[in-house]
């Protein structure tokens, strides 16, 4: 599942929801409050003096309590299915190092992964007969020389660079950033 109490997992998911807090919002509220539950717990004008906006803050007056409980849902129904805060002693160290770290990474498979030696691979959409098998052998004798392959879920190279580190029994990672309700391409 992950490291951070459930209890506390629910804030980070309900601020993970609120619009108008990225990467570096949410981290700056992380070095402002001990516990996210904090946020929820302070008055308008504290949150305000943090650098939030009108709609940020009604957000965490009222939190998407529905969104939170699909989330949590989605981590119970399967073994494989974890969220990996940046609190998190499993979150990958060099994205941690990023000003715009992503505050949670929702994990389907086996997130020690994470932290493994990885090569990003990604490329055209419309690859070249030649590219895709330049990809494909790339990401297969990487696969098998010990890298973990790592891209997004696009059609073309990204796609064909998962498909060489399976071919290689290997290990491989896809980045998505449309969420959990939303793979795309669904084929990928």
């Amino acid at each position: 599942m992950s490291d951070t109490p459930a209890e506390d997992l629910k804030y980070w998911l309900a601020l993970l929801r609120c619009p108008r807090i990225g990467p570096v919002s949410f981290s700056k509220l992380l070095q402002q409050f001990d516990q996210l539950e904090q946020v929820f717990c302070s008055p308008a004008s504290r949150l305000r003096e943090c650098g939030l906006e009108a709609a940020s803050i009604d957000a965490i007056v009222n939190p998407d309590w529905q969104g939170v409980d699909t989330d949590l849902e989605w981590l119970q129904q399967q073994d494989h299915h974890y969220i990996v805060t940046l609190r998190d002693p499993g979150y990958p160290q060099m994205l941690r190092e990023s000003p715009a770290a992503p505050p949670l990474l929702f994990v389907m498979g086996h997130p020690k992964a994470l932290n493994e030696t990885q090569i990003a691979m990604v490329g055209s959409r419309n690859p070249t007969a030649d590219g895709k098998q330049t990809a494909l052998d790339f990401a297969r004798h990487l696969s098998a020389a010990g890298l973990v392959i790592t891209s997004g879920l696009a059609i073309g190279i990204d796609g064909i660079c998962h498909q060489g580190a399976m071919d290689a029994e290997g290990i491989t990672i896809a980045v998505t950033g449309t969420g959990l309700d939303c793979i795309y391409p669904a084929r990928n």
